[in-house]
């Protein structure tokens, strides 16, 4: 590419041919200068990414097994009750990790229950609280509470809990349907309690 635009500039006049030169040198001297940097980076990119690697792989997560242990035992424990509900679980960064839902429960049970899973692990750290349940009560509290009550995807009622191992937050749970949310929230205890052994 450098050579191509020698070629080039050498065409012009020759009192043009001062000024072409002191160009050819700045442009060589940018381009040799860029591929060094770029160079550069990859390298430092190509040695972090291992220790990246690592990190990511270490960093513990809610199995798929466990997940759906959970949700169908909060099923299971809230029909032994009379109540047809939906359970949900969402990782740490609120994404659906796994949905069981009752075969009587209601249509919008689905979103209750995610909707409060989300809630859990977005605003339980954020108020320093463990359910749902308490983060509404904060909420109330706070001057902010109507404008979180009004974000897309919370629900400020029980039946949401956040799911912890040792201080590190794996996500939460949410159930919907049982018509109370302290009953919701007694079948999402359930749940965690199944598998907390197990959340290492």
């Amino acid at each position: 590419m450098v050579e191509f635009t020698i070629m080039v500039l050498a065409r012009a006049p020759h009192a043009e041919r001062a000024n072409t030169d002191q160009t050819i040198r700045k442009r060589t001297i940018t381009m040799n200068i860029r591929p060094m940097a770029l160079c550069c980076a990859l390298a430092a990119a190509a040695a972090a990414a291992p220790a990246l690697a690592s990190d990511f792989n270490s960093r513990p997560i809610l199995p798929l097994a466990l997940a759906s242990e959970a949700t169908m035992t909060a099923v299971a424990t809230c029909e032994r009750n009379g109540y047809a509900v939906t359970a949900t679980i969402v990782d740490a960064n609120g994404q659906v990790r796994s949905v069981a839902k009752a075969d009587l429960a209601g249509p919008h049970t689905v979103d209750s229950s995610r909707q409060k899973a989300y809630t859990a692990v977005s605003l339980g750290p954020t108020f320093d609280v463990a359910t749902t349940g308490e983060v509404a009560a904060k909420a109330a509290a706070s001057p902010t509470g109507p404008a979180l009550a009004a974000v897309p995807g919370f629900l400020l009622f029980a039946g949401g809990i956040v799911i912890k191992s040792g201080d590190i937050i794996l996500g939460g749970i949410g159930v919907g349907g049982a018509g109370n949310g302290d009953k919701d929230q007694i079948c999402a205890r359930a749940a965690l309690d199944r598998i907390a052994d197990r959340l290492k």
